[in-house]
């Protein structure tokens, strides 16, 4: 997928989302297909995710968060985002992961 970056830089990136349906009654109460809701909500959770981040810290400030280097601290905050989304429905998400995160053209 397509993204542009928090400095306006056009990514590729691709993430890898563990989880698994905690309560499957409320999922079912919930969403009509648990992984189809999943799945659109891990995409939101990853266009917002990688636009609040650059791909690389600046120069002014090395010590920035950035896709490159952080990525672990990022994946945290990405699961918190899509839990914090998604556990309406049941869900449990474990991990997400970025597997791709490089520049576009």
């Amino acid at each position: 997928m397509k993204v542009a970056a928090k400095d306006g830089n056009p990514l590729q990136v691709k993430a890898v989302v563990t989880f698994f349906f905690e309560d499957t009654v409320r999922t079912a109460l919930a969403v009509d297909n648990g992984r189809t809701f999943l799945q659109s909500q891990a995409t939101a959770v990853l266009k917002n995710i990688v636009s609040m981040y650059p791909y690389e810290p600046s120069q002014n400030n090395k010590n920035e968060h950035s896709l490159k280097t952080e990525s672990a601290y990022i994946s945290k905050q990405a699961v918190k985002l899509l839990q914090d989304k998604v556990g309406v429905a049941g869900v449990r998400v474990l991990s997400f992961n970025f597997n791709e995160v490089s520049y576009s053209q």
